[in-house]
């Protein structure tokens, strides 16, 4: 697991509509990871966990209680998809070009800069991690080894079943084109039941995208973490920077906050306007 302390700064690219709701609800939006655009989010290493497990299963001499730990592990893995893990995603980038694109509606929209130190909401047990790119061997090596060390009865005492470590590796692994995100990550500490108790559809909100409702859970924070705003590229500079001002003066942010415009800027036809970037 990557324990690596983050950057002092961490950039959250959002719409124009979802950074006045993060404002008007003081919380960030955890987002069910199962709903994230990749579709290999989580479910990918836990696939190739399964694999290693059925393998092992089929090896001769196991003892009784090994058979049941690969059979209980191979059961909940099966049904990780039902079970509510809630991130919110970071980036230690302020202003890259492929994020603008991809997270902030083709750069209408900002990035804001927040003290990472600040991330965490008191009472909730999350933590920031650093995403973790390797290629498929990789990941299925270091799958293997831990799954190894539980089968040969080497793993601490006093640690979580098999099946909440593994959830909790691949919560922030990731295949490796996408390491040009620099992404971080405010996720459970574990993924062992204790730490989601708080995360039910019972108590989850939902915002509507193009990709249908997507469920998420608000996070309280404080705005004084955010230390600065960055104009996306598709914006009109001088609209956007007043907007700002504007925001910062009615949600009573700090005055220090720093107002930046995107330097990735969009491309003008010839007739001035603003074209959109090209993906």
């Amino acid at each position: 697991m990557n324990d690596r302390v983050p950057p002092p700064v961490l950039y959250h690219y959002t719409t124009p509509k979802s950074l006045l709701g993060i404002l008007k609800d003081r919380a960030l939006r955890a987002t069910k990871i199962r709903y994230f655009s990749d579709s290999c989010e989580l479910i990918g290493p836990l696939r190739i966990a399964l694999d290693i497990l059925r393998q092992r299963e089929e090896e001769s001499g196991l003892a009784d209680a090994q058979k049941e730990m690969i059979r209980v592990t191979r059961l909940f893995v099966d049904d990780s998809r039902n079970i509510n893990i809630p991130v919110v995603s970071f980036t230690a980038q302020g202003d890259a070009e492929h994020l603008w694109d991809e997270l902030a509606d083709g750069g209408s929209g900002y990035a804001m800069g927040l003290g990472s130190g600040k991330l965490c909401p008191r009472g909730y047990p999350l933590t920031l991690r650093q995403c973790e790119y390797a290629d498929a061997d990789t990941q299925r090596d270091k799958i293997q080894k831990l799954i190894a060390l539980e089968l040969d009865g080497a793993t601490p005492t006093g640690q979580p079943p098999l099946y909440f470590r593994l959830m909790t590796m691949a919560l922030c692994m990731k295949n490796e084109p996408f390491a040009a995100e620099d992404e971080w990550r405010l996720v459970p500490c574990s993924c062992h039941w204790a730490d989601l108790l708080n995360y039910t559809y019972w108590t989850c909100r939902f915002r509507a995208e193009r990709r249908g409702l997507i469920p998420y859970w608000p996070l309280p924070i404080d705005l004084s973490a955010i230390t600065e705003i960055i104009v996306g590229p598709a914006l009109d500079p001088e609209l956007a920077v007043d907007g700002v001002n504007a925001l910062i003066h009615r949600f009573q942010l700090s005055k220090a906050v720093q107002i930046r415009v995107s330097k990735r800027r969009v491309p003008q036809s010839a007739d001035g306007m603003l074209n959109s970037p090209v993906k």
